[in-house]
């Protein structure tokens, strides 16, 4: 498994270089902050919308992988109906797509 960057991640709009606006998505807070990806899109081809969609999505992924950690501890510890065993099964599959597992 590979371990990925924990949060908090922050997203945050840096400005527009010509045709590209660029997004830092950085690990800590901003007197700690440590830059480790740049989301960008060419307005010709997407609209701004969906660059903070992604930058939001990106920065957001260590609570999501948590939260999914947390649920699929929390139905694995109790009987489960056949739609949660359904939902366990698919939160085993997103973690491990998450983790490289």
């Amino acid at each position: 498994m590979t371990e990925h960057t924990p949060g908090p991640w922050s997203a945050e709009y840096v400005g527009a270089d010509g045709s590209f606006e660029i997004w830092n998505v950085a690990k800590g807070d901003r007197a700690h902050k440590d830059s480790f990806a740049i989301c960008s899109r060419n307005p010709i081809e997407h609209r701004a919308e969906v660059s903070r969609a992604n930058a939001r999505l990106i920065a957001v992924a260590p609570d999501l992988l948590a939260v999914a950690e947390l649920a699929r501890i929390a139905l694995k510890n109790r009987d489960q109906t056949p739609g949660e065993a359904n939902i366990l099964a698919a939160l085993k599959l997103v973690i491990a797509k998450a983790t490289g597992g």
